[in-house]
């Protein structure tokens, strides 16, 4: 059996990042905070495939094909002696 499929999707995830450099901290205490955000749609098309030789039992198989769009990423970053 073979089934057509379209996915289009959404992926969204956020980062934080806390760090201290040991040479500048014992100068300007305090650490470098950097936050990123990253943003993208996708698009795929594809075929499952499956096949049952014996009952109870299934091979499946899948191939897909696709792109993202509208990708984004912003950062901030603050330093404690800026």
């Amino acid at each position: 059996m073979a089934t057509p499929f379209v996915e289009i999707g959404h992926h969204n995830w956020k980062r934080h990042i806390d760090s201290e450099i040991p040479i500048i901290a014992a100068f300007f205490p305090g650490n470098t905070t950097s936050k990123e955000s990253y943003n993208n749609y996708y698009y795929a098309f594809g075929s499952m495939l499956q096949y049952s030789p014996i009952k109870n039992l299934v091979f499946t198989t899948t191939a897909m094909v696709g792109s993202t769009f509208s990708s984004t990423m912003a950062s901030r970053v603050r330093r404690p002696f800026s």
